[in-house]
């Protein structure tokens, strides 16, 4: 039973919505099909139906992506590669210690800064995740930023 509900749960917020779209679609254009015979016009509803019983989950499923103040901060560092030719000091200085480095084969620096978040929500429903990410600061052998990349963190 408790099955049957959840089922009619999902139906009435995701099908339902594409069902109503289709029946509207078909009374406008059934005065079109009178020309057709009954099993064609059947089959023309049906696909309408399903088509729009599809496009309906696939749009309330949609997600929208909210990034934090601190990601979009950090992405555009990404993006310009503003911080490309700065020293660690300067680096330090801007966006403070790094939450951790590593010290490559090659002698290099790679600095891990936090980058802030991004919260996923869904168009319909209570549903969200959050991606959490990472800015990595790559430096060069003479100690300056040699490019940068922000990476999820698993």
């Amino acid at each position: 039973m408790a099955g049957l509900i959840i089922i009619f749960g999902i139906f009435v917020q995701f099908a339902l919505p594409g069902i109503l779209l289709a029946t509207i679609i078909i009374l406008f254009i059934r005065k079109k099909l009178i020309s057709i015979d009954k099993k064609s016009e059947m089959s023309i509803y049906i696909f309408i139906i399903l088509i729009c019983a599809f496009a309906s989950c696939v749009f309330l499923l949609w997600k929208f992506e909210k990034p934090n103040e601190l990601y979009i901060k950090m992405q555009e560092f990404n993006n310009n590669q503003s911080l490309v030719g700065l020293s660690k000091e300067e680096v330090i200085e801007l966006l403070g210690e790094p939450e951790s480095e590593y010290n490559t084969e090659e002698n290099k620096k790679i600095y891990y800064y936090d980058a802030g978040n991004m919260r996923k929500e869904w168009y319909f429903g209570k549903c969200y995740t959050t991606d959490y990410y990472e800015i990595n600061i790559y430096f060069d052998t003479d100690e300056k930023v040699e490019h940068t990349n922000i990476t999820i963190i698993p």
